[in-house]
């Protein structure tokens, strides 16, 4: 608008804008519709739960494709783009299709990469394309006289004009560059290979340019992470001297020292670095999640079980793991018939919070439901969980579903609740005396490529998640009395999808 070089003027447009590009700008307003009504637009909630992510890596692709059809009709627009400075960005999809592998979807510098760009490049197309489709200029006046063109124009301007409610906010893009800290931080991933998108030794979709890295760094050291800070400082100098770009990175001097001695870890309740006894304890959790085959001390036997005569043919197999907390993790708990009940009748998840409260938790980062008895099939796969965890179920919580985007963990916490300080109406109502949670069945609705373990660091034991497997165990001794021994975590998902099924 402010450049006569860039300039698109009406007669740009009615020239260019061929009745065959029709269809295209009806297509775009359709897929700015789709974008504002998408089940993935619990955009608060994005980075929290991978279940959202595969549609927006599908709308990117139409979205672009799209753009890419009206530009190649429309040398002006083309040229306000380049003169923006994010043709290639909106033209260009992060991933070319087939873009629905778990390997692109589940990998998490990918998903920092579509969240940024729903969090940048996306509003900022919007805040482009708003004085172009106001109706003071040129463009907009001049084309009252093209009936089903008007129509499209008008349809896309006011989808424009709420594209900024579907943005993923700062906050969002914040938290995901914490959850990639936090992978750094228990994998030990050093920020050259975040910036390499090289993780596991999987791939990404492309490597982080500087600006990305230069915001990996603030996110660092917004948190008072003082050796990753300085860890991505060194890559984005060496990116700025290699590619000539910008300027480095402007560090404090006592943001150099690395830090030796504590670990940062987002998810502890501090939000900051760790040391002293919660350090001993993080550095147990952290051995467990990344080398569970070197410190994890099973200490039991496996057996066959045939606790009803339902599984007479196929009988449970279970392995006891430890008999304090009595421990096991039953191999062949649900069948594909079970998992795909809960999935199919789980309501919409939203992001894990306290229970008697709206806070969102670092401790936890991801999504969850809940799933009562209504349905017959649900009711069924209650029943089978009464038998393999030995429990009546008349009186436990109903199913709750979880799921975990990037870097999604439950740090290590205990089910039960502590009496003295919850209300006695937790505790019973006018038709039942509920207790406490005696014992957790928690059920792996998948397989996951990397990371997700279910550790114990005061009993030594990790359990990797399995698609069809239960772990269970004890949360109260015979006495009645709560048995902290069943401290237990969920360790960050480093690749894959972790879908979890827990009843207390």
């Amino acid at each position: 608008r402010h450049s006569s070089s860039y300039a698109i003027t009406a007669v740009d447009v009615v020239t260019l804008i061929s009745t065959s590009m029709l269809a295209t700008l009806s297509a775009l307003a359709g897929l700015l519709l789709l974008l504002l009504n998408s089940q993935a637009c619990s955009c608060k909630d994005l980075y929290a739960s991978s279940n959202f992510i595969k549609s927006f890596f599908d709308v990117d692709i139409k979205l672009t494709r799209a753009i890419r059809e009206i530009t190649s009709h429309a040398d002006g627009l083309t040229e306000v783009l380049r003169a923006g400075g994010f043709l290639e960005e909106v033209t260009k999809p992060l991933c070319e299709p087939p873009c629905d592998s778990d390997d692109v979807v589940f990998h998490p510098v990918n998903q920092l990469l579509v969240i940024r760009k729903f969090n940048k490049v996306w509003p900022k197309f919007s805040r482009m394309m708003k004085p172009l489709m106001s109706e003071d200029s040129g463009l907009w006046g001049s084309l009252f006289t093209s009936g089903r063109l008007v129509e499209s124009l008008v349809l896309i301007k006011n989808l424009l004009s709420d594209i900024k409610a579907l943005a993923v906010t700062e906050a969002d893009y914040f938290r995901a560059r914490l959850s990639i800290i936090r992978l750094m931080d228990m994998y030990r991933i050093p920020a050259s290979e975040v910036q390499r998108g090289d993780i596991a030794g999987r791939p990404a979709l492309r490597s982080l340019i500087p600006q990305e890295v230069l915001e990996m760094g603030e996110a660092c050291k917004k948190i008072g992470d003082r050796c990753r800070t300085k860890q991505f400082a060194d890559v984005h100098a060496h990116l700025v001297a290699e590619e000539q770009l910008g300027a480095p990175m402007n560090i404090q001097p006592e943001l150099q020292e690395l830090c030796e001695s504590e670990s940062c870890v987002i998810g502890t309740g501090s939000g900051q670095c760790v040391s002293g006894r919660e350090l001993e304890l993080h550095t147990i959790y952290r051995r467990l999640c990344v080398e569970p085959e070197l410190w994890t001390n099973h200490s039991g036997s496996c057996f066959l079980s045939r606790p009803h005569p339902i599984f007479f043919l196929a009988p449970l197999q279970v392995e006891l793991i430890n008999p304090d907390i009595r421990a096991r993790v039953v191999h062949n708990a649900l069948t594909e018939a079970d998992i795909a009940t809960l999935e199919r009748f789980a309501p919409e998840q939203r992001r894990a919070r306290l229970a008697s409260a709206e806070t969102l938790l670092e401790t936890r980062v991801g999504t969850t439901s809940w799933l009562g008895d209504q349905s017959p099939e649900v009711a069924a796969v209650t029943a089978k969980a009464e038998i393999i965890a030995h429990r009546d179920a008349s009186t436990a919580d109903s199913w709750q579903i979880g799921n975990y985007g990037i870097g999604g963990h439950y740090y290590a916490h205990r089910d039960y609740f502590e009496p003295d300080v919850l209300p006695q109406q937790w505790f019973s109502d006018d038709d039942h005396t509920w207790g406490n949670r005696l014992t957790t069945l928690m059920a792996y609705l998948g397989d996951v490529a990397e990371g997700g373990n279910t550790v114990f660091p005061l009993l030594g034991l990790a359990v990797r998640p399995a698609r069809g497997a239960a772990v269970v165990w004890d949360n109260m001794l015979l006495s009645g009395q709560v048995d902290p021994r069943s401290l237990h975590g969920g360790c960050p998902v480093l690749l894959g999808n972790k879908k979890i099924a827990n009843k207390w």
